[in-house]
This record gives C-alpha cells, structure tokens and sequence, in this order.
C-alpha cells in the first residue's frame, strides 16, 4: 500500500520530521524539567487565566481547558495578541503571553492589559528588558535546545501545566506529565510509520482525506481537539478541512445542510468520539452521524481512549499529528516546511 512504501517519506520529508512525532514522550519530559526554574505565581481561586500567543499554541492550551474548568473549576481562555491589546481582558487575570519572537510592540501589548492589574507570565526564546512597566512581568526564557519548530506540541503541553502547577492548582503535576507520556508511547506504537496501513488508522484516514474536503465534528467538550486537527491538517498538509460543533438539540448547527450536493459528494466527515462525553452530547453526535450515513455522505469516526476526557482529549490529538503527517505526504507536501507557529 502507498503508505507502507518507505521511499515516499525520504522522498516527501526532507527533515525526517516524523522523528518529531516519535521522540513526543522523550520531549515532554525533557522539557518539563527545563521549566522547572518556572516562577512561582500567586493566584486567588475563581480568578481567569489566560494564554495568548501564535495560534497554534492556543488550538493546543484549548485541548485541555474544558478539562481543566471541570475538574478545577477554573477559566482557562485562550487570546489572540490583538484582543490583548485592546484591552479584552477581565480585570485580575493571570496571562500568560507565549511570544516566541519578541517585537518592539511587546510593552504596548503588556501596558493595555497592565493596567487592569493583571499578573503577566511572558514566555520567550529571545531575552526582554521592560520599558517604563507599569506593573511587574514574570519573564522565562525557552532553553535554546527547545526548537519551536519540532516541540511546539510537547512545550505548550509543559506551559500549561506548569502554570497551573506553579499557581497551586495542581499539586503533582509531573505525574500528570509521566501519565501523558505512557499515553502517548502508548499510541505512537500503533501509530508509527513502520505500522502497516491495515493495522494503523491514521494512515487509513488519511487516505480517505486525499483529494476531499474534510470536516471534523464533535461534541462541544472535543471542540478544542478537533480545532487543533484543523490546525495541523492546514499546516501540515495544506488541505482544506473545517470543525463543526455538534450541540445538543441545536438543529440550527447542521451547517453542512447548506453545502452544494456537488461538494457533499466529495466530502468527508470525521466524527471525534468520546465515552466519556455526557450522554446527551454522545447521542446527538450519533444523530448527525447517522443522518448522513442514510443521505450517502462519506463519513468515518475515530474513537477516543483513555481513563478520562483530559485522556481522551490528549490521545485523540495525538492521532491528529499523526493522521496530518500522512496526508501530507499524500500529497507530497515537506511538513517539516510548513509546520511552524505564526503570531497573529
């Protein structure tokens, strides 16, 4: 089968970039303890953390926060730099500006917020010197050993929870980092490019993506998953795919309703499965499901594994690289070329 031909990859993927995928366990912990020199922030319990950055980074914190308001009751959002600096920020925020290139615009993003009387974490590779702040900056600069590039996945990951672990809302939260990484070892051992087309559904599913326009849907819970597959499958294989949200007894979001039948022909639609989604949102997902399969529209559906969402939601994402990757090569994109956070 194309996909189990190993000259395609040396052919396609100048860098070897699948290698990135591969060393993802190796990297979350090497990364976790380079951040251990994080600083320690004081926050007050019902208080909003924010994270701004490249959107690829936010598509990554968005896996979890759903996870993270129920079972810590907090409000994880995730900013753009502009909304930043327009002052759309709630007052006594904790944010958290991932910046990995820094400007000359960077104090006037920080004054806007400042003034609110907002903590502020900036995470950077370059090294920053404040300008008339008005309030203090907790800066941490990324080890140069850390590639934005290849880590991206691992290092946002790592942010995340060492943020909530240094503002005291997770107390063990490299046991959390070590469970991730069984995971995700785990997964990549069947997922792997060495594993044949027949044993392996990410490279199944990529093939049913070539040359179709593909949707993701899912409950509102896997949304920040499957806007995180959106995210890699444009950058990666620079293919055309959109997220649809499925919400209970909403038939107002069947948006795909409105697609020409000419396009309905040649498009797929992912469904993003979870056990562990409440029963309601489970079964309005098998509806649309279900729908199309009776209306002859090209469906599949990849299942979620793991003991809980925050599982869930961690493993079906890493399928999502995976599944990306292989279309990419494909169709004969070097991912190693496009893959790359941008600012907004």
């Amino acid at each position: 089968m194309f996909f189990d031909d190993a000259s395609i990859y040396e052919n396609v993927d100048s860098t070897a970039y699948y290698k990135n995928l591969d060393d993802l366990p190796t990297q979350l912990v090497e990364i976790w303890k380079a951040f251990q020199i994080f600083p320690q922030v004081k926050i007050n319990n019902g208080e909003t953390i924010i994270f701004s950055g490249p959107q690829d980074f936010l598509d990554i914190v968005g896996i979890f926060s759903e996870n993270i308001y129920l079972s810590h009751q907090l409000n994880v959002k995730t900013y753009s730099t502009e909304q930043l600096k327009y002052g759309f920020v709630p007052a006594n925020s904790l944010v958290v500006l991932f910046a990995p290139n820094l400007n000359q615009s960077m104090n006037d993003t920080l004054a806007a917020f400042t003034d609110l009387k907002c903590q502020t974490i900036l995470i950077s590779r370059d090294e920053f010197k404040l300008v008339n702040q008005p309030s203090p900056v907790n800066f941490f600069r990324i080890p140069d050993n850390i590639r934005l590039d290849q880590n991206l996945f691992a290092l946002s990951t790592v942010i995340l929870f060492c943020v909530l672990e240094k503002t005291g809302f997770i107390n063990d939260a490299y046991g959390l980092i070590e469970n991730l990484q069984t995971q995700a070892q785990t997964l990549i051992e069947k997922l792997g490019k060495n594993i044949t087309t027949s044993h392996n559904p990410a490279k199944r599913l990529a093939g049913q993506m070539v040359d179709r326009l593909t949707v993701f849907a899912c409950a509102e819970k896997l949304s920040g998953v499957a806007r995180n597959w959106r995210s890699n499958f444009r950058n990666l294989a620079k293919t055309c795919v959109f997220v649809e949200v499925l919400y209970p007894s909403d038939s107002s979001s069947w948006n795909f309703v409105i697609y020409p039948e000419s396009v309905l022909s040649k498009t797929l639609f992912v469904f993003l499965k979870s056990t562990i989604v409440p029963g309601v949102s489970n079964q309005q997902v098998d509806l649309y499901h279900n729908h199309l399969l009776a209306c002859g529209i090209g469906t599949d559906q990849v299942f979620a594994v793991g003991d809980n969402l925050l599982l869930h939601s961690w493993n079906l994402a890493i399928f999502g690289y995976f599944a990306a990757y292989y279309l990419a090569i494909a169709n004969k994109v070097d991912p190693a070329e496009n893959f790359f956070p941008q600012e907004n």
